[in-house]
């Protein structure tokens, strides 16, 4: 077989190999793409049966706060005509619930920036003089600007909710979903401010 021949026959070789890798690549984004959908499927399903067995315990349903990961559900509903509050399916009476805290972390990020553009110019210029000697020196005496950058990143890992329950003092949401977290907390403290003014009365 000629020169061109063996070319051809590794170019056909390399394409079919490109085209089954492709191929695989799409079957398997696939596959996720379905078990994802089945996961979704799933958390619908436990959603719906959550808010009927709420119902069929005579609960009213006038606000609800509902995050999914995954396969994993957590719902907050508000009842304010009976004045409870649903955690996922736990009942607490709006009067046992006393304060509410958002917990978080805090990421530092330094980021370190170094300026050396004069470098080059000193190296050629150093070269030109006195050679190759003059040129490490010249890019060694570089005249470089440093500056550090330091971002905080806030990230909202759940609430602690304390209730006047001796069985039950202490309930914590843990989920990491800022949007979640923050309406759920927001209704809290209207909740507690609403307690603490029905006791000043």
């Amino acid at each position: 077989m000629s020169l061109g021949g063996w070319l051809l026959l590794i170019v056909v070789a390399f394409l079919l190999f490109i085209i089954i890798q492709f191929a695989q690549a799409i079957s398997e984004s696939n596959e996720r793409e379905k078990i994802n959908d089945k996961k979704k499927e799933e958390v619908g399903d436990a959603s719906q049966e959550r808010y009927k067995l709420i119902q069929d315990n005579g609960f009213t349903i006038t606000k609800k706060f509902e995050s999914r990961f995954a396969n994993r559900l957590s719902t907050v509903i508000i009842d304010d005509e009976k004045k409870f509050v649903i955690f996922d399916l736990k009942p607490v009476p709006y009067e046992n619930i006393i304060n509410a805290e958002l917990l978080s972390r805090e990421y530092q990020t330094n980021t370190t920036t170094t300026d050396k553009s004069n470098g080059i110019g000193r190296a050629v210029a150093g070269g030109i003089i006195a050679g190759g000697a003059g040129a490490i020196v010249g890019a060694a005496t570089t005249k470089g600007t440093a500056t550090t950058n330091t971002s905080t990143n806030l990230t909202y890992t759940g609430i602690r909710v304390f209730l006047s329950d001796v069985e039950c003092p202490l309930l914590e949401i843990s989920y990491n979903n800022k949007q979640f977290l923050l309406d759920v907390y927001s209704t809290l403290l209207a909740i507690i401010a609403q307690n603490q003014k029905g006791t000043a009365k």
